[in-house]
């Protein structure tokens, strides 16, 4: 692997481009509380959302930049 190689992994990769993303700490929290936290394989929309919203009002609790966002 050399850096074209990685340069076009960062520029095409889905995983990497989230996790060069702004929002990746909050699509990461609500990602591991949905899945990892509550120990599911499927989780319904509405229970993501919640959970996103639940996230987003930590979010807003500790930074100013998150007080805009919805769910």
């Amino acid at each position: 692997m050399n850096f074209t190689d990685l340069q076009l992994q960062f520029a095409e990769s889905p995983c990497l481009r989230l996790l060069r993303a702004e929002n990746a700490p909050l699509v990461l929290a609500t990602l591991f509380a949905a899945f990892k936290r509550e120990h599911a394989s499927a989780v319904p929309e509405s229970r993501l959302r919640a959970i996103l919203e639940a996230e987003l009002e930590e979010a807003r609790d500790t930074e100013e930049s998150a007080v805009g966002k919805k769910a």
